[in-house]
């Protein structure tokens, strides 16, 4: 794939679209001005208090996915753009009827309808297409594109080498395919009051999408053979879904018995392609071109379904409890593909061996989740408020385990016998994971004085990982302490101050588990150190401190100016833990590892935010805002073969990272309307600029490492609206965006 970003960066120069719009509004509700109204999705027509109906017509001057990556805008010509809004009550009885249609014209539009009579019974159904263009610039060397099966044209040469070298080669090959997905969206429901304080409602949707979206497409088994190609992967799918509920009220209590079915359903099963690359060193057979195929599979079919019982009661005036119980299953029995789409059997001409047959023919993966969520408010004092809640969720995994041995990448044999005796690390076992999670929170309100509120809130959660022997740690537990004091300090001034604290801790670190687990003794015997070093300590259950410091404040000065501004600080820093510790020393006691943390080490951002208004006369609006932001991550960890332990040990392989990313993003508008009120107009201006720096730093034992290029984003973003009261009954309305 070849992508022309020469195209893109040309449109980001020249303004891309302009829309002019003759309005005929029936009904003497005019609109208000929105940006972007109606070139986007989604139009909000509820300032319609009674009927209306826009038609106009619309024109971008130029060729653009980007520009209507969402709206459907996207090429250099002119289209009808059309909103309606109906709302009908024939009698005195409570029967109504509402429908509705947006962007009627271009492709993000949007039609409803709805019926029935107030208090009694009520149908909906609605229907929506929503687009994304992606790329118009991409260009491929396969035939079959926006199929599941890709194959190489006639005369293709094959690639001895990687691209760019080969640019030359394969530039003749090379075809435009516009990479592009459609959603559509239907809805329909209803309810019904059953009296005595029941009500039920059932409703359906289904979402279809076509298209296509960039995958990588790998062949290759190791660290050092892959070849990959940038693919256009066909998506045709379909999701149901079905809720039914009963509710039930009374004065002091609520109650809902609800369930939900999903289900997903894929039209395509895998995705195959013709490997453009000649065979490689570490490649098997005939897998290379032109008999070797690659092969992914597609996302499964499933079934989702939950019962949930909810409710609430007013225990007294001052206190209420709030309870939720749900169960659900997921399901997936979507059958396996075979080990390798590289055997005579499937595709002649390729000679890959695959002696044993997959353990069982599909995962029959089943996931059961149990949910308790409870929660208490309550006023005890006049200046005193009080919430408690706990949460608890099981995630039981009950996927089968089994041992698999996989064929590398489309591109190696399958080993000729499977059992924990032998040492090949494409034999391994699943390891379905489950947790249960405990959660408990405490908050209180304390009014100190008049417009003084001081808060306090303290969060437990314990997490438990299963199973427990295969898992990086057994469980973790955050705490979370938070204080804010809120002050409103006069007229036209408002104040408050926030810090939260947080730490993560959790029982031994293990960084063989997992590894010792899914692979066989033979291999672990002979490699007994993980895939990782073991005192790499991954961020999402490793522990951490986490401080953060909010400021925030609204000032008045005038009636025609208030300004707010907002300060956000947070640091993470990661702890390890232990490090070093008695289950990092899987080569001890002959050698033993640093006990030096590695993976992420810290992460700080910060955000500044100032923006204001002014009124100078009536009529007139002005605004203005500027937001400073910055993010940085960094990292340590070791460069080590598998084949020279001693460099795992070797502080001297170390090397360090960090990542930093700022932005600064400033906007400016205005907005008038005059005292009659016949038209406005306004003007909104945004710019945003962002850059990313990349440091990295290497032990004496390596090379020094090249420098990383800086990343660099700017936007310059303009809309102008304007509208004209020509009677009670017609409006013009003008819109413009670059």
């Amino acid at each position: 794939m070849t992508t022309n970003h020469r195209t893109v960066r040309a449109f980001a120069m020249r303004p891309l679209a302009a829309a002019v719009i003759a309005a005929l509004a029936a009904g003497s509700a005019l609109a208000e001005p929105l940006f972007y109204v109606p070139l986007t999705r989604g139009a909000d027509m509820s300032r319609y208090a009674d009927n209306f109906v826009e038609a106009g017509v619309g024109y971008s001057d130029a060729n653009s996915f980007k520009f209507g990556e969402f709206t459907g805008v996207r090429k250099d010509e002119a289209f009808f753009i059309g909103n309606a809004n109906v709302r009908l009550r024939p009698g005195n009885d409570g029967t109504y009827f509402n429908g509705y249609a947006y962007n009627v014209g271009i492709p993000s539009y949007e039609l409803g309808a709805e019926g029935g009579r107030q208090g009694k019974w009520g149908l909906n159904a609605s229907y929506q297409q929503i687009p994304r263009y992606q790329f118009d610039d991409t260009r491929f060397v396969f035939d079959g594109l926006g199929s599941s099966r890709l194959t190489l044209p006639a005369g293709f040469p094959g690639l001895a080498g990687q691209p760019p070298t080969q640019a030359a080669a394969i530039d003749p090959y090379l075809r435009e395919y516009d990479v592009d997905t459609k959603r559509d969206i239907l809805k329909v429901g209803g309810k019904a009051a059953l009296g005595g304080g029941f009500d039920v409602s059932i409703s359906y949707r289904q979402d279809d999408r076509d298209g296509s979206k960039l995958v990588g497409a790998v062949m290759g088994n190791s660290g050092g053979n892959p070849r990959s190609v940038i693919v256009p992967y066909p998506i045709s799918d379909k999701t149901q879904q079905i809720e039914a509920a009963v509710h039930w009220s009374s004065k002091d209590a609520q109650a809902t018995l609800a369930y939900w079915y999903s289900r997903y359903e894929n039209d395509n099963s895998s995705f195959t392609w013709q490997n453009p690359y000649s065979i490689i060193t570490g490649w098997s057979g005939n897998s290379g071109f032109p008999t070797g195929y690659g092969r992914l599979g597609a996302m499964p079919s499933n079934d989702f379904q939950q019962i949930q019982l909810s409710g609430a009661w007013n225990v007294t005036p001052t206190t209420r409890l709030n309870g939720l119980v749900a169960y659900s299953i997921a399901k997936q029995n979507e059958p396996f593909l075979p080990y390798t789409i590289n055997t005579a059997d499937q595709t002649p001409g390729t000679t890959l061996t695959v002696p044993n047959a997959l353990p069982r023919g599909s995962l029959d993966g089943e996931l059961k989740n149990t949910t308790v969520d409870l929660s208490v408010f309550s006023r005890p004092m006049p200046k005193v408020t009080v919430k408690a809640s706990y949460r608890y969720q099981d995630r039981k995994n009950n996927t089968p385990e089994d041992v698999y041995a996989y064929v590398g990448g489309d591109t190696t044999n399958q080993d000729p016998v499977v059992n924990d005796s032998i040492n090949s690390t494409r034999i391994r076992r699943n390891l379905p994971p489950g947790t249960t999670e405990n959660r408990f929170k405490l908050d209180a309100d304390y009014a100190l004085g008049r417009g003084t509120i001081l808060r306090g809130w303290y969060q437990y959660l314990k997490m438990d990982y299963e199973k427990a022997s295969d898992e990086l740690r057994t469980d973790t537990t955050d705490n979370q302490f938070g204080a804010e004091l809120r002050k409103v300090m006069g007229e036209g001034i408002t104040g408050a101050l926030r810090y939260v604290f947080q730490q993560r801790r959790g029982s031994e670190y293990d960084n063989s588990a997992p590894y010792i687990a899914s692979y066989t003794t033979a291999v672990t015997t002979a490699q007994p150190i993980p895939d990782n070093i073991p005192t790499l300590r991954h961020y999402f259950v490793g522990d951490y401190d986490n401080n953060l410091i909010r400021a925030e404040g609204a000032w008045s000065p005038t009636e025609q100016l208030s300004l707010t501004g907002r300060a956000d600080w947070y640091k993470r820093d990661y702890k390890g833990p232990d490090c070093g510790g008695g289950n990092d020393q899987v080569l001890a006691p002959a050698s033993y590892f640093p006990s030096e943390c590695l993976g992420r080490t810290e992460a700080m951002g910060e955000s500044y935010t100032l923006d204001g208004t002014w009124t100078p006369m009536d009529g007139m609006s002005v605004f203005a805002f500027y937001t400073y932001s910055r993010f940085s991550t960094d990292q340590a960890s070791r460069s080590w073969a598998s084949n020279a332990p001693a460099q795992a040990l070797s502080t001297a392989q170390d090397w360090q990272s960090s990542l930093k990313y700022t932005d600064n993003t400033a906007g400016l508008g205005l907005r008038y309307t005059p005292a009659s009120k016949q038209w406005d107009a306004g003007a909104q201006y945004i710019y945003s600029d962002g850059k990313g720096k990349t440091s990295v730093s290497a032990g004496s034992a390596l090379a020094a490492p090249l420098a990383v290029p800086d990343t660099s984003t700017q936007l310059d973003s303009l809309q102008i609206y304007g509208k004209y009261v020509v009677n009670k009954n017609v409006l013009l309305r003008f819109n413009y965006a670059y």
